[in-house]
């Protein structure tokens, strides 16, 4: 399961930068500018770009996760990965970019991008809300670790 998610993860990276290879297209401002300068949030260490990226790999993960539960690959143990990772990659969609006038930092492309991509997590993370509702995935670090969400999130108790 991890080896899944992680290849989307890179991938997402990947095909972004190809996708992106012409930055001005979809960015107004430099892709480096601190996201903080313009949230005013001073903890948020990312750049506009890197906000940008997040959203997408967490966008794909969450098709690609999707698309793994409805299928039925997998059965109990990593069912309940998976479901982990679903409910974690859904903490991570929201970028802060959706509460500022994105006009000032996205181009066209760059906004019909940003409304599909929370399109598609909307739609995911709204077939899935029963199944995600109850799970806790507050003790997870940057990596998502499938022990710790074991420990708060026991499997008998979900599937």
């Amino acid at each position: 399961v991890f080896f899944v998610a992680e290849l989307v993860h890179q991938f997402g990276h990947n095909v972004l930068n190809a996708v992106m290879l012409d930055v001005g297209q979809f960015l107004r401002v430099d892709p480096w500018t601190p996201l903080r300068q313009l949230t005013g949030d001073a903890t948020d260490g990312r750049s506009v770009l890197s906000a940008f990226h997040g959203l997408y790999t967490t966008t794909k993960t969450a098709e690609c996760l999707d698309r793994i539960l409805q299928a039925g690959v997998f059965e109990g143990r990593k069912q309940h990965d998976l479901l982990g990772r679903l409910a974690d990659n859904r903490d991570r969609v929201t970028t802060r970019m959706e509460a500022i006038d994105r006009s000032r930092i996205l181009g066209e492309r760059g906004e019909r991008m940003f409304r599909r991509m929370k399109e598609i997590c909307s739609d995911v993370y709204g077939r899935w809300a029963p199944e995600l509702r109850e799970l806790d995935t507050s003790n997870q670090p940057f990596v998502f670790d499938y022990e710790l969400f074991a420990a708060t999130n026991p499997m008998g108790t979900m599937l």
